[in-house]
């Protein structure tokens, strides 16, 4: 039956009623459009609902009647609908803390902004705050510069802010959210996630005042627009919470829902809290004519987040097929959408979705066409989605620089601006690298640090890059500025953290500056292949203290043990440990200038002793600077990275072992500090952030993996080569050929493909019709895990290859490895062919034609490279050559 009840009384029920209305509406369309995927008790209820709408008259009598009580009240619910506009130089709204608004480590913050025009900086365009002035309590929820979103949480006497790109225009509604949740910042716009950040410590928690519009503790940080529906939880809301409830009324008794302000009083200087009647916020400089419309819901809206699954590696050499994170933010169901992708402003693919979204929901769209960057310098790859009656244009399209560097260099941020001002201390940027990095022997990050134009900052400044993987967060490294110079470049090892520096990777970069030039931050990671067999490897986190407390009698400074397990296939062992001691003015001038021996400690045995003292800062190669920098320190120097101290472990605990580690700090006791007394000195303190590594000649775990090898032309065929370098044998996976972007055929495979072989798949189509076409082939299997080795292309230029073959016999290199000079040794046959020398990007770098048995070439540069031979007839085959 059909049951509209039209005896509303007040917001909330209207507010229920017209959810019921869109629910009926929904139901219906979801029942048309998806009949196999609907329940049988939905299918009856919207077979009832259809049956009620159009079939029973008496039922359109009733229904009309409720359709037009429903309008009635829809017309009072919306001149119901007021908001409050702020000036943005003296307007606040202010509330009292109360227990259940005294917030710290888990909560949320909600609201609708329509901002008249943005502050010039991030941090001035408070929305809601509670910072007590410095950084030793609270929060603050603002925007500014051009539509960025921010969120900076104390903890630790340090601010640490989450800060969003241009995500939102001017003049316009949008809802903005915030979580903080045990050491990590989310920031959401429109119900899709734009940033996130992760701190150390516990969060202050805020006292006093909360104030909207303004900041709490910071003076003149006014907001300058429409703010509407204040939501604040005492909880971290879910993504999908939030972007299922971003257009919902509440009715202020929910769960943790700790403040709520609908904004709806529409005159006077009272602000009604429905989640605490006796805990209202008051106006601040306004009258009546401050109270306006409020936010209004749109039918259809698509948000696109992110491009995602771009392989920084593969894409120098390979195709791809970039992702596109998308989210309905309207209140109707959406599809019909379109897909269109551009490189340096010209579109290349076109093409439909295949899927709907429902309200609220978010979905990831993978671009069918392939997309070829390769020999592209930094291209810019946007993707818009757009469907004919989306109401907000603004947030459809996402672009993405892909930033490369020669051969296998991936750039993770160039020349990135980190002040204590609009740029932000903290930036993240998410990368996707290859699912499986064992074929790399090494991987370094490089680390630069150069002025701004208006000068550098004059202090040494604590910096770090951390990892945010689906595995955890990590430290990767951690550097000091200098004294007001550029410097670098630095060079860090990280090939420990290979096993996950795979996927999509987040990069959070951060330093601690406290001035408005601060530094222009270069960080790229540079890959050697390995030269020999691949090695694997597996990292535990130990430690992951960015501020231990070191010598307060009120705090602890002993470490808690942590138990180890050793894997059954773990070869060797050690661990690594980035340690830093911070602080001065104290008792012995600790930390930073205080020489400590800190014990490594396994079952209870020392097995190292850590002298945490680095005597050789005047031989940094950052010479010259201001300040102190000639002084030795606590396992650093300024303008210099951290070095990682390295604790073999091999002997200690063998293959299976479970262990319990421990470090040790040396007694201290800063006489100064009974608790923190911040009386002109910095805390003792210590980074620590440590970790378990094993190595082994095998993988620790199945992997699972298809990837093309080859693809080459016979006479009317395209060839393409699989192989399966996984551990698991795989069948019943698919081969795609695609010309020029178009769908050309697909072959669906049900024979296995052996791990460690390959196989080879023929396509038959009339190459006449191809000449310079881009032929690119494809291989699908399920649950692969790097699927930046799926696509390979080739350019037709009418040649075939020939069934003739040089074998082994015909083609030698040695010495190879050797330190540069090479003699490459052929037999009779191959005499009047060229050889061609490439790096293993691709680059060629000399051809040669070949007139003797016998050829010298000289390799000036340590590395990996391709020696390929092409005999007279045309056969080709190739070789890795190392040069040491």
């Amino acid at each position: 039956m059909c049951r509209l009840s039209c005896g509303c009384k007040g917001k909330h029920q209207i507010s229920d009623y017209s959810h019921q209305y869109l629910q009926v509406r929904k139901r219906i369309w979801h029942f048309n459009q998806y009949p196999q995927s609907t329940g049988s008790d939905e299918k009856i209820d919207a077979l009832n609902l259809s049956t009620c709408l159009h079939k029973q008259p008496l039922m359109i009598t009733r229904l009309l009647f409720c359709v037009t009580c429903f309008l009635m009240i829809w017309q009072v619910a919306v001149s119901q609908n007021y908001a409050l506009q702020f000036n943005g130089s003296d307007e606040r709204a202010t509330m009292a803390t109360t227990s259940e608004t005294t917030l710290s480590q888990s909560f949320t913050i909600e609201a609708w902004i329509n901002a008249r025009a943005w502050k010039s900086q991030s941090w001035q365009g408070s929305i809601v705050t509670a910072d007590s002035g410095g950084a030793n309590g609270g929060f603050a929820f603002r925007c500014g510069n051009d539509g960025r979103l921010s969120m900076a949480v104390s903890a630790n006497n340090n601010w640490n802010e989450a800060l969003s790109d241009v995500v939102m225009t001017a003049n316009k509604w949008h809802h903005v959210a915030t979580t903080v949740d045990q050491g990590s910042i989310t920031l959401y716009v429109d119900g899709v996630e734009v940033a996130l950040a992760t701190f150390q410590g516990n969060p202050a928690a805020n006292m006093g005042t909360i104030t909207i519009g303004e900041s709490t503790g910071f003076p003149g940080r006014f907001f300058d627009g429409v703010i509407d529906e204040v939501r604040i939880w005492s909880v971290a809301r879910t993504a999908e919470e939030i972007a299922t409830n971003t257009f919902a009324t509440f009715n202020g008794d929910e769960d943790n829902l700790a403040a709520y302000l609908p904004m709806n009083d529409g005159a006077g200087t009272q602000v009604s809290n429905l989640a605490d009647s006796n805990t209202p916020a008051t106006t601040v400089n306004m009258d009546d004519s401050n109270w306006v419309g409020g936010f209004t819901a749109v039918d259809y809206d698509v948000a696109v987040s992110t491009i995602s699954g771009i392989d920084r590696l593969a894409i120098k050499t390979r195709p791809i097929k970039p992702t596109v994170n998308l989210q309905n933010v309207g209140v109707l169901p959406i599809d019909n959408m379109t897909a269109t992708v551009m490189v340096d402003g010209q579109v290349v693919a076109t093409e439909d979705l295949d899927i709907a979204i429902e309200p609220g929901m978010s979905d990831s769209y993978r671009i069918r066409t392939p997309i070829d960057l390769t020999g592209i310098d930094n291209p810019e790859l946007s993707i818009t989605i757009g469907h004919p009656d989306d109401d907000n244009a603004f947030n459809n399209s996402a672009s993405q620089r892909v930033s490369s560097r020669n051969g296998l260099t991936v750039n993770i941020f160039d020349a990135e601006q980190h002040n204590f001002g609009a740029a932000g201390q903290r930036h993240s940027e998410t990368v996707t690298l290859p699912g499986d990095l064992s074929n790399y022997d090494r991987i370094t990050l490089r680390i630069d640090v150069n002025c701004p134009s208006s000068g550098c900052d004059p202090w040494d400044q604590p910096a770090n890059l951390k990892i945010v993987t689906d595995q955890g967060v990590f430290e990767l490294a951690r550097y000091i500025t200098p004294f007001g110079i550029s410097c670098g470049p630095w060079y860090i090892d990280v090939t420990d953290f290979k096993s996950v520096l795979t996927g999509e990777v987040t990069f959070e970069s951060y330093v601690q500056v406290w001035g408005p030039s601060g530094w222009l931050i270069d960080l790229d990671l540079e890959f050697e292949e390995a030269a020999a067999d691949p090695t694997y490897t597996q990292l535990s986190s130990i430690h992951a203290f960015d501020y231990q407390v070191y010598g307060d009698p009120g705090i602890s400074h002993d470490l808690d043990e942590v138990t180890l397990t050793v894997d059954d296939n773990t070869e060797t062992s050690h661990v690594r440990m980035q340690v830093s001691g911070h602080g001065q003015g104290n008792t012995n001038n600790a930390a930073e200038f205080f020489r400590r021996n800190h014990q490594v400690v396994i079952d209870g045995s020392s097995i190292a002793n850590h002298d945490l003292w680095k005597a050789d800062c005047n031989s940094n190669s950052c010479a010259n600077q201001l300040g102190t920098w000639l002084f030795a320190r606590a396992g650093w120097c300024p303008g210099q990275e951290v070095i990682p101290a390295i604790f073999n472990t091999t002997s200690e605990v063998g293959a299976g072992q479970t262990f319990n580690f421990d470090y040790e700090l040396q007694d201290y006791t800063n006489l100064r500090n009974t608790g923190y007394d911040g009386a002109g000195h910095t805390e003792p303190h210590y980074r620590i952030h440590s970790f378990f590594i094993e190595n082994s000649s095998t993988r620790f775990s199945d992997y699972t993996n298809l990837a093309l090898t080859d693809i080459r032309f016979g006479t009317d065929q395209v060839i393409v080569e699989v192989g399966n370098d996984g551990t698991v044998d795989l069948a019943d996976y698919q081969v795609r050929l695609y010309a020029d972007g178009d769908f050309v055929d697909a072959q669906d495979i049900s024979a296995d493909i052996v791990a460690g072989t390959s196989t080879t798949i023929v396509f038959d189509t009339d190459l006449s019709t191809r000449l310079n076409s881009r032929m690119i082939a494809e291989v699908v299997a399920v649950n692969d895990e790097n699927i930046g080795d799926n696509l390979l292309g080739a350019t037709y230029n009418g040649t075939v290859d020939t069934d003739e073959e040089i074998n082994d016999a015909d083609f030698s290199i040695f010495p190879n490895p050797s330190d540069g000079q090479v003699t490459i040794q052929t037999t009779s046959e191959v005499i009047g062919g060229t050889y061609t020398l490439y790096t293993v990007d691709g680059k060629q770098l000399d051809y040669q034609s070949i007139t003797s048995n016998s050829t010298r070439l000289m390799i000036e540069q340590s590395g990996v490279y391709i020696l390929q031979m092409e005999s007279p007839s045309g056969a080709v085959t190739s070789k890795k050559v190392v040069i040491q």
